[in-house]
């Protein structure tokens, strides 16, 4: 039996993956050429994290309600969206 707060918040995390892929793509790319500075890319960083954090809370809370154990897929999103968010200042960093 699946939990309906699963599907419900897996295209939230999926958004979140792929604004920070598009946010590493263009820091490899040419960070100069589209206007990127050090401060957007911390605040992307920081607003994908609140927001795993809070849907990682709000996710636990329903996972305890029903008594189920966590979804893998969902976990894996997470620590990606958290890999990414440390990662993206970091590579624009050394990139400078």
């Amino acid at each position: 039996m699946d939990i309906p707060g699963f599907d419900y918040l897996r295209p939230t995390f999926i958004l979140l993956n792929l604004i920070l892929l598009i946010v590493l793509t263009l820091i490899l790319i040419n960070p100069k050429r589209y206007n990127i500075n050090y401060f957007y890319i911390i605040s992307v960083s920081v607003i994908c994290i609140l927001t795993t954090a809070t849907l990682y809370i709000a996710l636990g809370f329903m996972i305890d309600e029903f008594s189920y154990g966590m979804d893998n897929l969902s976990v894996g999103m997470i620590f990606t969206i958290f890999g990414l968010s440390l990662l993206n200042p970091i590579i624009y960093k050394f990139k400078k």
